[in-house]
C-alpha cells in the first residue's frame, strides 16, 4: 500500500501537517516494537563466558582494524550469541566479503572468537546500460570501474561515463575511516553531463542543459549506528535560452541561461538495519537540510527532509516493513531542484501519472517474503588455470 502527495500549488505547511501523521505512525510502531523486547533478568541466565582473544582469518586485503571496529563482541566481552549473530550481519553490510561466519571456541580462561571470512572481489569493471524515465527511448550506455577497498580499507574509489541520453561523466572517492581514532568519514565527488530538461522538452522544442558540479562530506560516526555529516557542494547549469520557445508560466525558470548555485546540507542517520541488501529487523532514520545559495544574487532557499523505515520480523523469514518519508521545500524551487513522481519512481495504481513540485510525502507499507534462500557458491582455481597463468606470466 502506497501513498504520494506531490505539486507545487501545496503549500508548505500543507504538506508538512500531511507528512507528520504517516511519519508519527511509524515511529509509533518504532516505539512499541522496540519496547515489546524480550528482557530477562540478570539472575535468570547462567553468567556468560569472556571473550580472551579475537582471531580474524581470510582478510587477505582487509586490515584487522577494519573489521574489529564494526563488531561489539570484543576482548574482555561476554560471549553472547545474538550480539555475535548481529556482529556477523555488520560484517556483511560492509559489502567486503561474500561470506562470514563466527565462532566461540572453548578455552581455559572463557571463549576465543573466530571470525573467518573469504573476501569478495573488489575492482569492478562493469558495463553501463540503463532506460531514462522507463522509456526505451532514452536509453543510455557506457562503462564504469569501481574499486570498493581501495588500500585495504573500506575505501571506495569510482570513475563511469555513458553517451547516448543525458551523456555524464563520474568521479567519486569516499574514506569511511580517517585519521585513525577520530572516527570521522569523508567523500568527494564530481561529475558532469548534459541533461534534457524533462519538464520544458516538448514535441515543439528541445531544452538541453550542460550541468557539472561536485560536493565535499565530511562527517563523524558515534558508535555503530550513528552518523552526523556536512556536505559543500557547487552546482553550475547553462543553456541556450533560444531553446525555449514557449516557457511555462507556472514554473520558476532563469531565461538567462545560466544559474551558478552553492549549498550546505546537514545530515543525522541512525542505521540499524540487520541487512542492508534486504532488511528484515531494526530500523532506518535520516533527517536531512539543505541551504542554497548564500549570495544576494542568487536564489536562497531551504529544503528539508526526512525518512523512517522500521522491520519487523514476524515468521521465519517473513517480515513487515514501513516506511514514511517526505522531502519539503519553504518556497519556490528552480526546475532542476524540483521533486518528482512518475518518471524513475512510481507508485502501483498511478503508474503513468506524472507529477511535479516544491514538495513531496510518501508513506508505504509491505510485506516481504522471501522466495530463494541465501546459498554460497566458492570456485576454487584449478591446477590447468594456475599453469596457464604461470605460462602466461613467463611469455610477457
Amino acid at each position: 500500500m502506497n501513498r504520494l502527495r506531490s505539486g507545487c500549488r501545496h503549500g508548505f505547511g500543507r504538506i508538512a501537517r500531511q507528512a507528520v501523521l504517516p511519519l508519527a505512525a511509524v515511529l509509533l510502531w518504532h516505539s512499541l516494537a522496540s519496547a515489546q523486547e524480550p528482557e530477562f533478568p540478570a539472575d535468570s541466565v547462567a553468567t556468560p563466558p569472556l571473550i580472551t582473544s579475537v582471531v580474524i582469518t581470510g582478510n587477505r586485503q582487509t586490515k584487522p582494524h577494519i573489521i574489529l571496529r564494526e563488531i561489539k563482541s570484543q576482548v574482555g566481552t561476554p560471549f553472547d550469541p545474538a550480539v555475535v549473530e548481529a556482529d556477523r550481519m555488520r560484517l556483511l553490510n560492509l559489502r567486503l566479503f561474500s561470506r562470514v561466519d563466527i565462532a566461540g571456541v572453548p578455552v581455559a580462561d572463557g571463549v576465543q572468537l573466530v571470525i573467518s571470512l573469504e573476501e569478495a572481489w573488489y575492482i569492478y569493471p562493469y558495463p553501463i546500460f540503463f532506460m531514462n524515465d522507463r522509456d526505451w527511448g532514452k536509453l543510455s550506455y557506457g562503462a564504469g570501474l569501481l574499486h570498493y577497498n581501495f588500500r585495504g580499507r573500506r575505501e571506495t574509489l569510482a570513475v563511469s561515463g555513458w553517451a547516448g541520453y543525458n551523456p555524464a561523466l563520474q568521479l567519486d572517492y569516499g574514506n569511511p575511516w580517517m585519521f585513525n581514532h577520530a572516527n570521522l568519514f569523508g567523500r568527494w565527488n564530481f561529475y558532469t553531463q548534459t541533461v534534457r530538461n524533462r519538464f520544458l522538452t516538448t514535441a515543439r522544442q528541445e531544452v538541453n542543459e550542460k550541468r557539472w558540479g561536485g560536493m565535499f562530506t565530511l562527517g563523524r560516526r558515534f558508535g555503530l549506528f550513528n552518523f552526523f555529516s556536512l556536505g559543500f557542494g557547487y552546482s553550475s547549469l547553462r543553456f541556450d535560452p533560444q531553446q525555449v520557445r514557449n516557457p511555462r508560466n507556472n514554473e520558476l525558470l532563469d531565461l538567462s541561461g545560466e544559474d551558478n548555485r552553492a549549498s550546505v546540507i546537514a545530515s543525522y542517520l541512525y542505521d540499524a538495519r540487520d541487512f542492508y541488501e534486504y532488511p528484515r529487523g531494526g530500523s532506518y532514520v535520516n533527517l536531512w537540510a539543505k541551504r542554497v545559495g548564500f549570495t544576494p544574487a542568487a536564489q536562497r532557499y531551504w529544503r528539508y527532509g526526512v525518512d523512517v523505515r522500521r522491520y519487523r520480523k514476524i515468521y521465519q523469514g517473513v517480515a513487515l516493513a514501513a516506511r514514511g518519508m517526505a522531502d519539503l521545500s519553504s518556497r519556490r524551487v528552480p526546475l532542476d531542484d524540483l521533486v518528482n513522481f512518475g518518471f524513475r519512481h512510481r507508485i502501483r495504481g498511478h503508474f503513468y501519472r506524472q507529477l511535479h513540485g516544491e514538495n513531496l510525502a510518501l508513506t508505504s507499507v509491505e510485506l516481504r517474503v522471501p522466495l530463494i534462500p541465501l546459498r554460497y557458491h566458492r570456485l576454487e582455481q584449478t591446477r590447468l588455470f594456475q599453469d596457464s597463468l604461470l605460462e602466461s606470466r613467463r611469455r610477457f
